[in-house]
């Protein structure tokens, strides 16, 4: 198995994931743009945190990229929030390979990659479980880390899934993170606003790359999510957020403030440094030309 060309110039970039459909699309875009993927670590959500690093592993299996996959945390409440991504996380493409997942705990191994790689990138696009750990057993972490996105947030009635599986994780990280001024938040409120339709979603469902693999994931999700809406969309939130973490300039709005986390979900406050993203304009053509 071959290690993606990647470029030296760009930020090394640590993602963690709780094993869903947008989760795998967001793995595949970074990989099928070169990004400099350094590591990835695993959380409870739409599944288990063992299922989705089998998930992660499996992805990257099928794009012959070698990356470092390990197992992270439960929430102490753990909720199941994985109705619409099937019983296995990714639509029942049945692409686990749990036998390439690494040793270890994955927040020892997200801190040692704080250590080696100057300026770590840390997406994640799962709950915050992790990430409140890592900020948690070594608070010298935060100086190392470059920028952190998270994807919370979202407008009632739609729920913010990552918050709303771990909500003392959420507020404990962002508490911590927030005043280093490195933040960003992609809301479902931004990524809702760049879906991917029309030519967009016909050239993704036609698309023969990694064997076809980013539509068997998405299939389901997409039959879901255009029954919803009452037309044919993709929204794959996760993805769209890689594309923001990755490229900036599709961020078409955002404003500054300081976030709390209340009634499970987390919502943006008065002035502060945290980047609360709120419009992309973009992201999904790129998400679709890459993956397509």
């Amino acid at each position: 198995m071959a290690t993606v060309h990647r470029s030296d110039e760009r930020p090394p970039i640590w993602v963690d994931t709780d094993g869903g459909v947008d989760d795998a699309l967001a793995l595949l875009y970074l990989v099928a743009t070169g990004q400099r993927l350094v590591g990835v670590s695993t959380v409870h959500g739409v599944v288990d945190a063992r299922q989705a690093a089998a998930n992660a592993a499996g992805v990257l299996a099928r794009a012959e990229v070698t990356v470092p996959v390990h197992v992270g945390r439960t929430p102490p409440a753990p909720r199941d929030a994985g109705a619409r991504h099937g019983s296995d996380g990714v639509g029942g493409a049945a692409i686990a390979r749990a036998d390439l997942v690494g040793d270890g705990d994955a927040v020892d191994a997200l801190l040692a990659a704080t250590r080696e790689h100057r300026r770590l990138t840390f997406l994640a696009t799962g709950p915050a479980s992790n990430l409140a750990a890592a900020v948690s057993a070594d608070a010298t972490v935060v100086a190392r880390l470059g920028q952190v996105v998270v994807v919370a947030g979202a407008t009632p009635p739609v729920r913010d899934t990552n918050t709303w599986c771990d909500p003392p994780a959420m507020r404990s990280a962002v508490e911590i993170l927030a005043p280093a001024g490195r933040l960003t938040v992609i809301t479902l409120d931004a990524t809702a606003t760049d879906p991917i339709a029309g030519e967009g979603l016909d050239r993704l469902a036609a698309t023969s790359r990694y064997d076809g693999l980013a539509w068997r994931m998405a299939a389901t999700y997409h039959r879901r999510q255009s029954e919803e809406q009452g037309r044919p969309v993709l929204v794959p939130h996760d993805a769209l957020a890689a594309v923001a973490a990755t490229t900036p300039a599709v961020i078409a709005d955002h404003r500054t403030c300081t976030p709390s986390v209340s009634e499970e979900r987390l919502r943006p406050g008065g002035p502060g440094t945290v980047r609360w993203v709120t419009r992309l304009r973009g992201a999904a053509a790129l998400l679709t030309t890459a993956l397509a």
